[in-house]
């Protein structure tokens, strides 16, 4: 047997931190290439070696193993063994399935040694590690990790479980040659569907952020949407948790959990509230009386659940809606009635003991609505209190996701000293019209405990100049600070070939300008994924027309890219991106070119050669920046995810699919451009690291492997997806 780590070992110490993740990865791809066996080295051996390979950085030892155990894969499924590979019987939760071992036929079916679930219940779980954590199934996607369990039958169920999750992360969890378009500091499940973030809230000193979902290999949404779940300590390092909620059959959210909001009750309950839907098919429940009835392929419910322990893992599910109906048809004909969002209002330095809750809507014929609804307590007693505010048809018939936010003064982000006493109170108000092709839309005015000045508010503008923002979520942190995550779609064509689709924006902190604007900016938690020192630091270079400075030294598809522009006579200037089409059949867009127009304030993503029906031809959009001075843009590139913030507040996100960079590459295919005329501009890039990282003191999932459910009741595996018909 031929074993590949000492070779890439050797060549790390020779590289040292200089050898880039990329290089080692395709190092160890082609060594394992070399090999007329199906073995190569296992994830749990890198981990094991990862204290004593001190000249190698773990994301380099990371990218190298995910080339070497992703080859392994599909190795074993050409070449699969002659005999069945014992694996160590695992006991993370009582009356949970105990797998006897896996057939290597080059399937993945599981043979199960005392389960009541079928072997296909099994499989489909182990697409996904969240189910993964319930089910005690593990995964069987890749071979590498089952091929390790043999060599660790002696270790205790805890170790077994943190060994194989770690195992998992590396094998999943890093952009490699095979997909570089995956990112790996923005937030995503393993596998499978996600679209709006959900209820962000900060509890016993861990964020939460949930999100729609569904597990599984898949990248179009369907019924049967559940609650993903992750959390983090710090704002930079997140672990995936259980599925929050799914979907229980014969009930008010049999064909899914739309979205909703987190809020701690008075009792210090955390709770969560969020829209149920049962198709108008279901036969188990009658239909809402014909004046309640809004005539959709689903019926919607307010529904709520309440956590049962203090790690937000196991939730409990209140048996009645709370708030069953919309309003009255014959009094409000509405088109649709779903994403509740809780806040207490302040108003005129006095806070009201009542809750408020929006739920997005819309008047049929006139346009979108907030409807606005009160309530002593936070699970029942809700009555209709009217109309938060209502638009036209030019912003949407119907508006989902709606946010009321209190902007705090912009000031240093860890301030403490949040002025909320002002008696300018501004507000921004946020909803997604219609669908996710549109942009989401927000507006700043005033509002006072009742209604929100639409009229005389400043607005709408674009919360994202991008193409790909949908159903922003906000919470306050623990600091004071208001952070927004969005959904950042995919904009290439759906695919069996493709097992994930969406991710979340990096939490942005929201402020207002001293004129009033709205300011997006990253939160700094996020500068702590940069490396310690600049892969590229040039302080002042002139950038001369049509004639593109490459910025080389920069390898890799996880970058934070700051780039000062000064016009010198330039039209416009900015970033290019070339594209990798001509080696990788996987990309989609062609070079893409982040160009700010001097003579017109417009900051755009431009194509240069559009992919028909994938790639727009140019996003973006006016930037309040005065032209007199200087711009700066902060690009988060990370596989095909860009995010460009600008010095003025705004944003613009994307999604570049370029391709994977060629081994023979120099650079990552970065310059900077400068059209009729030049452009002087000072540059530093760092190099991200994943968020998926554990950070150094914290302890493996805090117990929650082994721990049974605060009420003494065994966690159950969720309840079976509901399917349309």
């Amino acid at each position: 047997r031929h074993q590949c780590t000492g070779f890439l070992r050797h060549n790390a110490q020779r590289g040292g931190d200089g050898m880039r993740p990329a290089a080692l990865a395709r190092i160890a791809m082609r060594h394992t290439l070399c090999l007329h066996t199906p073995e190569t080295v296992s994830p749990l051996q890198e981990i094991r070696r990862k204290i004593t390979c001190q000249s190698v950085s773990s994301s380099s030892l990371a990218s190298a193993t995910t080339a070497a155990a992703s080859f392994s894969g599909r190795r074993h499924r050409q070449y699969p063994y002659s005999s069945l590979l014992p694996l160590p019987k695992m006991r993370l939760r009582r009356q949970a399935p105990v797998l006897a071992g896996v057939p290597n036929d080059g399937e993945t079916e599981i043979v199960v040694a005392r389960s009541s679930a079928s072997a296909q219940e099994l499989s489909e779980m182990a697409h996904d590690k969240l189910s993964w954590r319930r089910s005690t199934v593990g995964t069987v996607e890749s071979e590498a990790v089952l091929s390790a369990w043999s060599e660790v039958e002696e270790l205790s169920d805890r170790e077994l479980g943190e060994l194989t999750e770690e195992a998992y992360l590396l094998s999943h969890e890093v952009n490699t040659p095979e997909d570089p378009h995956r990112p790996v500091f923005h937030l995503m499940p393993t596998h499978g569907w996600l679209n709006d973030p959900n209820g962000p809230i900060y509890y016993k000193g861990r964020y939460h952020l949930f999100y729609q979902h569904l597990p599984g290999p898949c990248s179009e949404w369907a019924y049967g949407i559940v609650w993903g779940h992750a959390s983090s300590k710090d704002l930079v390092h997140w672990r995936r948790e259980h599925i929050a909620l799914s979907p229980t059959p014969r009930s008010y959210d049999s064909a899914g959990c739309f979205s909703g909001c987190a809020v701690v009750d008075t009792n210090g309950s955390p709770t969560l509230l969020y829209t149920g839907v049962r198709l108008r098919s279901d036969e188990s429940f009658p239909l809402p009386p014909e004046n309640y009835d809004l005539q959709l392929p689903f019926i919607e419910s307010q529904l709520a659940a309440v956590a049962v322990d203090r790690k937000l893992a196991v939730w409990r599910k209140l048996s009645q809606p709370v708030v069953e109906l919309p309003p009255p048809q014959d009094e409000l004909p509405l088109t649709g009635w779903r994403d509740p969002f809780i806040l207490k209002p302040r108003t005129a330095g006095n806070e009201s003991n009542e809750w408020v809750m929006l739920i997005g809507s819309g008047i049929k014929g006139v346009g979108g609505t907030v409807l606005l609804y009160r309530s002593a307590h936070l699970s029942y007693g809700w009555s209709y209190s009217g109309t938060l505010c209502t638009g036209d048809l030019r912003h949407g018939y119907m508006w989902e996701c709606p946010l009321l936010v209190q902007l705090p003064p912009d000031a240093d982000e860890f301030s403490s000293d949040v002025d909320t006493s002002s008696d300018r109170l501004d507000y921004m108000l946020c909803v997604s019209p219609d669908e996710p092709s549109n942009p989401t839309l927000y507006w700043i005015g005033h509002f006072d405990g009742e209604h929100f000045d639409l009229e005389n508010a400043d607005g709408p503008y674009a919360l994202d100049l991008g193409n790909t923002l949908y159903a922003p979520n906000t919470m306050v942190g623990p600091k004071g600070r208001p952070l927004l995550w969005g959904w950042i779609q995919e904009v290439r064509l759906p695919s069996t070939q493709h097992s994930y689709a969406g991710c979340m924006t990096v939490p942005r902190v929201l402020s207002r300008s001293s004129d009033g604007r709205l300011m997006q900016r990253p939160a700094r938690e996020v500068n702590c994924l940069r490396g310690r020192e600049p892969m590229l630091n040039l302080d002042v270079v002139e950038v001369g027309d049509e004639q593109p400075v490459s910025l080389e030294g920069v390898y890799g598809t996880e970058l934070d890219i700051v780039i000062r522009l000064e016009r010198q006579g330039a039209s416009a200037s900015g970033l290019k991106m070339r594209s990798f089409w001509k080696s990788d059949p996987a990309a989609t867009s062609g070079d893409m070119s982040l160009l700010f127009d001097w003579n017109h304030g417009v900051l755009d993503m431009v194509s240069d050669a559009e992919s028909e029906g994938v790639t727009p031809n140019r996003v973006g959009g006016p930037l309040s920046h005065d032209r007199s001075k200087p711009l700066e843009l902060r690009i988060l590139l990370d596989g095909s995810v860009v995010e460009v913030y600008a010095s003025s507040g705004e944003v613009l996100s994307t999604r570049v699919y370029r391709g994977a960079i060629p081994y023979d590459c120099k650079d990552a295919g970065l310059s900077l451009v400068s059209m009729d005329g030049a452009t002087t501009a000072s540059v530093e890039v760092f190099e991200m690291e994943s968020i998926w990282k554990r950070p150094a003191g914290e302890e493996a999932e805090d117990g929650n492997i082994d721990s049974p459910t605060a009420d003494g009741d065994e966690f159950m595996v969720p309840s079976p997806i509901a399917q349309s018909n």
